[in-house]
């Protein structure tokens, strides 16, 4: 080791011509026993720039070497009078007086600032990313977009006239299939709430879905019926959507719509799904609308019904009682003694001696006691308690059977063993027997979380990927 030092001191004081040893020793040794390197440290060491000194503080600080890219990028830093050994090397005390080092001058710039919004700022700017409507649908083909275009703009200037049943038009596809534009409101979600709010009108909405011929027949069947255009005129502000529009995949996706065409009545002051309109012939449809006015004919009645009886499901209990008529899911209305049993699929069929019985007035404390059953929550219900075997799903031989354990409000279990192929409509006929009313009560499943209320009633457990053991919390919503 110490000849092959001997050696490379030798070459470097040959090519630098330096006479002192112990200095060309510490040459090497700065640079690592790099001859090259330490003779390009020699030579940067005589330049003229070498010599001056850099001053911190007003007092004179030891010189300071930069090593270019070629040297290695290293920076090597040494007082040129302990290298010559022409003076002594006297040491500084002060801290205040450290050697400071000189920046690369290849520092690269900053990043530019981006500024930018993490969020859309609007409904619309989120759900537009998304795929847009289809390819024109086969009934816009024979529709006239610039004649619906200036029908509505007359519409707006004189709205009486517009409304004048004894203008005979000629019936052709143009307009057989084509949207309701005399009763629609033109405008956003936003703007139709806003709109059904000032006009202290219900809103009823209908999404459609251009691929769907049930949705073209219900601008033909529907909406271009005279009665039901003067029961939506007086009493609703009507606005339809396409699915595939910004606003029909945000409400579609908030109320959870999968099937189309979806007719719901919702209250514009908190956007509450009231009621769902399943009717899609004419009669059945104002039935349908004419007991929801009813129940229901204008805000205040609403809130009145909210103040006496605030949980969701007593808003179709009374629309029932007013009508005397079961729905799917409904409660004991009317607690008479001779009370019968009411099969499930009979949603709309009533016994006569009930509708008799429930106008008979009642005795004080017969009333009471009925009270404190229903304040004390007592379960009482009309559905079979084995009503959901009815609704369990067949073997396809592509699936299995899965077993599902139910944990109930009240703390008791519930298990039941269907294959994959049953909908969620058994599983809440399951807990209406049991007196937990769907409409009320929703199912959460843990890992990953997931909730599924009465309007899932038609998936299966198999597009809803099941695990062959599921734990099912029924909840209250």
């Amino acid at each position: 080791m110490a000849d092959n030092e001997g050696i490379l001191a030798a070459q470097f004081r040959s090519v630098t011509g330096c006479t002192n040893a112990v200095e060309a020793s510490q040459y090497l040794e700065m640079c690592n026993g790099n001859l090259e390197l330490a003779v390009n440290l020699y030579f940067q060491q005589l330049q003229p720039s070498s010599s001056s000194s850099t001053t911190i503080n007003g007092e004179e600080s030891p010189d300071i070497i930069c090593i270019g890219k070629n040297a290695g990028r290293r920076n090597a830093t040494a007082s040129h009078h302990a290298i010559c050994g022409t003076t002594t090397n006297s040491r500084v005390n002060n801290t205040d007086n450290d050697m400071s080092t000189i920046a690369n001058s290849d520092v690269r710039e900053p990043i530019a600032p981006v500024r930018g919004a993490i969020i859309e700022q609007t409904f619309a700017q989120q759900y537009n990313r998304q795929n847009g409507r289809h390819g024109s649908s086969v009934f816009d083909t024979g529709r006239d977009f610039r004649a619906e275009a200036g029908e509505r703009m007359a519409m707006l200037q004189n709205r009486h006239n517009t409304f004048d049943s004894t203008v005979a038009k000629r019936i052709t596809l143009q307009n057989l299939f084509r949207p309701p534009i005399d009763i629609m409101f033109n405008g956003d979600w936003d703007a139709v709430r806003v709109e059904a709010q000032l006009r202290e009108q219900w809103l009823l909405v209908n999404i459609q879905d251009d691929l769907e011929f049930a949705c073209q027949t219900l601008n033909r069947d529907l909406w271009s019926n005279l009665s039901v255009k003067e029961l939506l005129r007086s009493n609703f502000i009507f606005w339809q959507v396409h699915k595939d529009s910004a606003d029909g995949n945000r409400v579609s996706n908030y109320y959870r719509i999968y099937t189309y065409p979806a007719v719901f009545i919702v209250d514009p002051r908190t956007g509450e799904q009231l009621i769902t309109v399943g009717a899609k012939d004419t009669m059945s449809f104002c039935d349908q609308i004419t007991t929801f006015l009813d129940a229901c004919p204008d805000f205040a009645a609403r809130d009145k019904q909210l103040t006496l009886t605030p949980t969701s499901s007593n808003f179709g209990r009374l629309m029932s009682k007013e009508n005397c008529e079961h729905n799917q899911y409904t409660d004991v209305q009317n607690l008479s003694p001779n009370r019968k049993r009411v099969h499930f699929s009979q949603q709309d069929e009533m016994m006569d001696d009930e509708c008799s019985n429930s106008k008979k007035p009642r005795e004080g404390n017969d009333r009471s006691d009925i009270d404190g059953i229903i304040d004390s929550g007592s379960k009482l219900t009309t559905i079979d308690r084995d009503e959901w075997m009815k609704c369990v799903g067949k073997p396809d031989g592509r699936g299995c059977r899965l077993v599902l354990s139910l944990r109930l409000p009240d703390g008791n279990r519930q298990m039941m063993e269907v294959e994959d192929t049953t909908t969620l409509k058994a599983i809440f006929v399951l807990i209406a027997g049991l007196g937990f009313y769907p409409t009320d009560h929703q199912l959460v499943l843990d890992y990953p979380k997931r909730v599924y209320t009465d309007q899932d009633h038609y998936r299966t457990l198999r597009e809803l990927n099941f695990s062959k053991r599921e734990l099912i919390h029924v909840e209250r919503q």
